[in-house]
């Protein structure tokens, strides 16, 4: 929680997603850490593991913002996408790098949710406006970039 200029407090929650096809080694005992300082500052967090899920890459269909409201494949993208991005106020994404990049389930988990409708179209990222913070465990200066952009 934060207290804000007139003694009311905030109560901020942060979206974790854990890249990582192995729920249990590297990369989810360094976000557990994130979490259990989230937690001694009063700060819900909840992690999501998308790594082991099956994800579709996306097809650029525009089904999502045209027609639907949602991706065309039913995966764990739609699920979080819609239940968890709009309430959290901060997102936390972690990867292991394999060969140079994040894990390929990863990039298209971000890729299917970096698209979000509002009023002027469909252009407009979900993720815009949010705190976000990128971990990667061993990773090299170009797959950073890569995943940063």
């Amino acid at each position: 929680m934060i207290m804000c200029f007139f003694n009311a407090y905030i109560k901020i929650k942060i979206l974790i997603i854990s890249g990582s096809p192995r729920p249990r080694e590297n990369t989810k005992i360094a976000l557990d850490e994130m979490v259990k300082i989230f937690d001694q500052e009063d700060i819900e967090s909840e992690i999501e593991h998308v790594g082991n899920k099956d994800i579709r890459g996306c097809i650029a269909c525009i089904s999502c913002k045209a027609r639907l409201g949602h991706c065309v494949f039913d995966d764990c993208v739609n699920a979080i996408d819609d239940q968890k991005f709009e309430e959290a106020d901060g997102l936390v994404v972690g990867t292991p790098d394999y060969y140079g990049s994040a894990n390929a389930t990863l990039v298209a988990f971000l890729y299917n949710t970096s698209f979000d409708k509002n009023d002027e179209g469909w252009n407009f990222m979900a993720i815009f406006g949010k705190k976000l913070s990128l971990d990667s465990f061993f990773c090299i200066t170009d797959s950073y970039s890569e995943m940063i952009y």
